[in-house]
């Protein structure tokens, strides 16, 4: 008789465990089923600079006391184009070569002419944001710059982005610059001399 115990005690314990599930039932299973989406926005790639509008110094007359500094000014408009998507900065530098037919003394100044061109309107930004363009976290730089002997930096987006996912700099923007000549002899001899302007756009690529 002891053999047949267990089993006597296994079948109560089954017993209160069916006993048990009938009178608490659980709710019915629930399943899930999870897909992520990605929302991708591809870099860009333009990412320029361009002169779009120039002047002319004006033609001098010979004369034996030579041109005054800072009396004889033309301008030149830039353009930045930023469209790569990724906030991560640019700087624009500009440079003068030397003169060309000898005239090794002269020197070249530039400086941000539109804070008084009126080609962005009545308020004074140094630049011009295209309409749509991210302008938060681009700088001017208006202190006149001898761009003879060494770049300049003219203009500038931060590097890092704005709060949010917008970024900065992203767009096309504008800027006018006044460039003069100064240390020029006197009796300088009849000629053309010409001096080239280069402005170089760096940043990383995406």
């Amino acid at each position: 008789m002891r053999s047949f115990k267990p089993l006597a005690v296994v079948a109560a314990l089954a017993m209160m465990l069916v006993g048990f599930g009938a009178a608490s039932a659980d709710p019915p299973p629930v399943d899930t089923a999870t897909k992520p989406f990605d929302l991708v926005i591809s870099a860009g790639t333009q990412f320029s600079v361009a002169i779009t509008a120039s002047g002319t110094w004006t033609v001098q007359p010979y004369s034996l006391t030579g041109p005054a500094n800072w009396t004889n000014s033309t301008y030149y408009t830039m353009q930045v184009v930023d469209l790569r998507g990724t906030g991560i900065g640019w700087n624009v530098m500009a440079s003068a070569s030397p003169f060309t037919n000898g005239l090794t003394t002269g020197q070249v100044q530039n400086t941000n002419n539109t804070q008084w061109s009126g080609i962005c309107g009545p308020v004074v930004v140094g630049f011009c944001a295209a309409p749509g363009s991210f302008s938060n976290g681009v700088s001017s730089y208006l202190t006149s710059l001898n761009i003879s002997t060494s770049q300049q930096l003219l203009l500038s987006s931060t590097n890092g982005t704005a709060p949010g996912p917008v970024p900065n700099g992203t767009g096309t923007f504008t800027q006018q610059s006044a460039i003069y000549y100064t240390g020029v002899p006197a009796g300088l001899a009849v000629g053309t001399y010409t001096t080239t302007i280069t402005l170089t756009l760096t940043g990383s690529e995406p």
